[in-house]
């Protein structure tokens, strides 16, 4: 068995001998070996013989670590054996529980306490991240210590994502940021020490901001109009949630999800919608009705008011405006699936021979119509729910407040166009219903 010396740059150049998994043993520490792989991996072990029989303690990677630290662990484990003892049988010495935790504290435990602490993470995210780990990350780096993950590690990870061929950009740019989210937050309560391996790598993706709108004089009046279709191919409850996502300029999510209390008929201001932000309970985070994580109040014309006043009486369940379908198999969600308005979108773009639209288009196409006629660049982030630049956060709800008759007029304007459109849809015959 070949000798090595306590050097760390020695260690780390230490390779397998002809493509062999080689053993190397430290000089100056009895029982403390390194074992190298033909893959490049590195693990430092404690050597020992119980009867006739050789054991082994594995006490850490090769990757990140701290020499002082290994030779203490190695010189405590070998004072137990020196003294009948069995490492593989018995508890460690609590002594040196700061030291296993350190070496074993892998990025399997930093993400899982993130997972569990980190009241910053909405639950789509959570949700987004654990598919992530557990498919990508996890095999990669998953039990590596936090201080030996490289920034070759990161690299090599998000190439295996991409492949030769260079796709699945937009996945590994979420794992890099997974990974670095995961570093900052550990750094900032305190869990860990070790620099972010992923900070200054570029993103992989390219992002093209899309512009799309629906334009008036005729893709608009055509897919208004096709709402109002009886033949084309939507479900009532969506057909509603898309006029209502032209009407509202509100995002499909916090529509199909809108609750029957968050609609006020009888506000002395006229009817709205009322959306919860963010809040914290007891210490955690209770997401509220918005993506943004703001309050938001909505005020409805009156033509989207009596949209949410038929569905509440034909789709309503009493909790939810758009209750999921009732059917022989238990619902994934107790409203209607936001991703199936995408999907009904993508059905009547291609019933009517529209080219590329997608259902955050209605949201800008409202904004765009709205920026057209003069209404001011605030209401308009006002309705959208954008972050304000105020940092007086009493003034800027007090603002929000007191625009609120003007922003109703202004999205009033908005609907009776549409209303318009709805009734030239025949071309001189009788206009169509508008719900």
């Amino acid at each position: 068995m070949p000798n090595l010396a306590p050097n760390v740059q020695k260690i780390l150049a230490a390779k397998a001998i002809n493509g062999k998994q080689t053993e190397y043993r430290i000089n100056g520490s009895p029982g403390l070996i390194l074992i190298v792989q033909p893959t490049g991996g590195a693990a430092f072990f404690f050597y020992y013989r119980r009867r006739t029989k050789l054991r082994k303690v594995r006490i850490a990677s090769r990757e990140g670590f701290n020499l002082s630290d290994v030779k203490a662990v190695a010189s405590e484990l070998r004072a137990r054996t020196d003294s009948g003892g069995d490492p593989v049988l018995e508890t460690p010495n609590p002594k040196y529980a700061h030291l296993a935790n350190i070496l074993a504290f892998t990025f399997d435990s930093l993400f899982a306490a993130r997972l569990a602490n980190d009241q910053r993470l909405k639950a789509s995210t959570k949700k987004l991240y654990s598919g992530l780990y557990r498919r990508h990350v996890q095999p990669a780096i998953g039990d590596i210590a936090v201080a030996g993950i490289k920034r070759k590690d990161v690299v090599a990870l998000l190439d295996k994502i991409t492949g030769k061929k260079g796709l699945r950009l937009k996945t590994a740019d979420h794992a890099k940021n997974l990974i670095s989210g995961t570093y900052r937050w550990g750094l900032k309560v305190g869990q860990i020490e070790a620099p972010d391996p992923a900070f200054g790598l570029s993103k992989r993706s390219v992002e093209i901001t899309r512009d799309r709108v629906l334009s008036g004089g005729g893709e608009l009046a055509q897919f208004w109009q096709g709402l109002h279709d009886p033949s084309a191919p939507l479900s009532q409850p969506l057909r509603f949630i898309l006029k209502l996502a032209l009407l509202t300029a509100q995002r499909r999510t916090e529509i199909a999800s809108v609750t029957i209390k968050a609609i006020e008929f009888d506000n002395p201001d006229g009817p709205v919608w009322r959306m919860r932000g963010d809040s914290i309970k007891k210490g955690k985070r209770v997401e509220g009705e918005t993506k943004s994580g703001r309050a938001h109040l909505v005020p409805l014309s009156p033509q989207a008011a009596e949209l949410f006043r038929i569905a509440i009486k034909e789709f309503g369940n009493g909790t939810y405006v758009f209750a999921s379908p009732v059917t022989a198999h238990t619902p994934r969600m107790p409203h209607i699936d936001p991703h199936s308005c995408s999907r009904a979108v993508r059905r009547i773009r291609d019933h009517l021979g529209i080219d590329d639209i997608r259902l955050h288009d209605l949201r800008r196409t409202c904004a765009s119509h709205l920026a057209e006629n003069g209404v001011r660049t605030e209401l308009i982030s006002q309705l959208l729910n954008h972050a304000t630049d105020s940092r007086n956060v009493t003034q800027s709800v007090y603002v929000r407040s007191q625009s609120l008759p003007e922003l109703r007029a202004a999205t009033t304007k908005w609907a009776d166009y549409l209303d318009g459109l709805a009734d030239l849809a025949l071309q001189g015959g009788d206009p169509l219903p508008v719900v």
